[in-house]
């Protein structure tokens, strides 16, 4: 078992369960996972091109066998 927490941002008409199965494609190669729910979320705030834009960290639970 291994923690995985790719990171990465959510595209344009994607949700949040959308863009967490398609960063965790790209970081990993791993596909048809069973996202389990949002586990967390936290609004704030970063700086993108030196401003201020808000954003939102989410995590999402979701189980994998490798091998």
């Amino acid at each position: 078992m291994f923690w995985l927490a790719p990171g990465g941002g959510i595209e344009d008409g994607e949700d949040a369960m959308v863009g967490a199965r398609r960063e965790i494609y790209e970081a990993t190669g791993l596909r048809d996972l069973e996202l389990e729910a949002e586990v967390w979320h936290r609004p704030g705030e970063a700086n993108v091109r030196r401003e201020r834009r808000g954003r939102v960290q989410t995590r999402v639970l979701t189980g994998a066998t490798y091998g």
